[in-house]
C-alpha cells in the first residue's frame, strides 16, 4: 500500500462485511447507488468547485468514485478492512481511504460535503445519541458546508422489517438469504442476518453468516439534534423508504 497516499489501515475484529464487499459492487449496491451519484451531481452546485468530501462508511468506494469525476479532494472511511481492501484497488491513489469510524477522527480538516448512507446512522445509535452524532458532523464541517445520509426509521424497523427479506444471487456461483429479525421491540433495534452460499461441485455450499444490528431512528429526534447543533435540516424520503437527510450547517 502506498503510504504517501493512504493512511495505514487495521484489522477490525468480526468484519461482517467480508464476503458482502466482494459482490457488493455488481449485484447489491446499484440503483441505491444510482440514486446517491443524482443527489449529488444536484448538491455540487451548492459546493465550491474544488470541494472537499469526507465519506464515513464509504465501503467500496463507489461514491468516492463518482465525486473524484468531479474534481473534489477526497478521503472515505469505513470499519471494514474488506471494504476499504476493495475500494483501495478501484479508485485513484490520490484518494485517502482509512479503516476507522466517524468518532475515530482526530484531525482538524474541515468538509465541504460529508456523505453516512447505506444506514450509517443506524448503525452509531447503538452507543451515541443522534444529537452526539450531529455535533461531531458540524465540528467538521465548514460554514454553509453540506450532510448527507439516509437512515432506517423507527416505524419501519417496527412494522415493515421482518418482511424484507430478500436474496442475492448470480445463480450460477454465489447466493446470499438475507432476513431481518426485530431484536429488541422496546429499544426498536433490529437485526439483519446475511447467509451466504457457494456452489462446488454443483452444490450449494454454506460459507458463513454476516450479522449486524442497528437501531431505528425517530424524524423528531433527527430535527430536534439538527436544531442544537445548528444545522439546516431538509428531510424527504428515500427510494427504498428510508429517511433522507440533508443537512447545512449555520454558525
Amino acid at each position: 500500500m502506498n503510504k504517501d497516499n493512504h493512511e495505514t489501515i487495521f484489522e477490525r475484529e468480526n468484519d461482517n462485511y467480508r464476503n458482502l464487499a466482494e459482490y457488493y459492487d455488481e449485484y447489491v449496491g446499484v440503483s441505491y447507488y444510482n440514486h446517491i451519484k443524482d443527489k449529488i451531481r444536484f448538491l455540487q452546485h451548492q459546493l465550491p468547485n474544488k470541494s472537499n468530501h469526507l465519506d464515513v462508511g464509504c465501503g467500496t468506494g463507489t461514491i468516492l468514485e463518482f465525486s473524484h469525476s468531479l474534481g473534489w479532494v477526497l478521503k472515505g472511511i469505513d470499519i471494514s478492512s474488506k471494504m476499504i481492501e476493495i475500494a483501495y484497488k478501484k479508485l485513484p491513489k490520490n484518494i485517502t481511504l482509512c479503516c476507522s469510524g466517524l468518532f475515530d477522527l482526530v484531525s482538524d480538516d474541515k468538509w465541504n460535503l460529508v456523505t453516512a448512507n447505506n444506514d450509517i446512522l443506524n448503525y452509531l445509535a447503538l452507543d451515541y445519541k443522534i444529537e452526539d452524532v450531529f455535533y461531531k458532523i458540524s465540528k467538521i464541517l465548514v460554514n454553509k458546508g453540506l450532510f448527507y445520509a439516509d437512515v432506517v426509521s423507527e416505524h419501519d424497523i417496527l412494522e415493515n422489517w421482518e418482511q424484507s427479506g430478500h436474496i442475492h444471487t448470480d445463480n450460477k456461483t454465489f447466493k446470499c438469504i438475507v432476513n431481518y429479525y426485530l431484536q429488541d421491540k422496546s429499544k426498536v433495534i433490529g437485526k439483519v442476518e446475511r447467509s451466504w452460499y457457494k456452489k462446488e461441485k454443483k452444490l450449494w455450499k454454506n460459507v458463513g453468516v454476516e450479522i449486524e444490528i442497528l437501531k431505528g431512528i425517530k424524524k423528531d429526534d433527527i430535527l430536534n439534534a439538527a436544531k442544537k447543533n445548528n444545522l439546516k435540516p431538509l428531510l424527504s424520503k428515500f427510494p427504498n423508504g428510508n429517511i433522507e437527510i440533508l443537512l447545512q450547517k449555520n454558525n
